[in-house]
């Protein structure tokens, strides 16, 4: 079989400069989605009945079920969180990996 082994890497990023226009409209928009989030979770909170009227369907047939407030937190938000915990672990591991073989 033939060697296809590179001297140099194929791809090769260009380190691109922060510039600071670019930092505040990430600072924006990172602001809107926390904004944004707060507002879906203050609704939440705030009009109690909601959630489980969007999530059930107008059929007599299944019995009407109440979900407590300790509920939506535990398999929303607590989900979400741990979701978003082990994603930001995996990326900060391949960043260290990243920089170490670099090096």
């Amino acid at each position: 079989m033939a060697d296809f082994s590179l001297s140099r890497p194929v791809l090769i990023r260009a380190k691109k400069e922060a510039t600071i226009l670019g930092n505040i409209s990430w600072a924006v928009f990172v602001l809107f989605c926390f904004w944004a989030g707060s507002q879906a979770i203050n609704l939440l909170i705030n009009s109690p009945g909601m959630f489980e009227h969007l999530m059930q369907s107008d059929n007599a047939s299944r019995p009407h079920i109440d979900i407590g407030f300790g509920v939506n937190i535990l398999f929303g938000l607590g989900v979400f969180s741990v979701g978003a915990i082990l994603l930001g672990i995996v990326i900060i591991a391949a960043h260290v990996r990243r920089t170490t073989r670099l090096r």
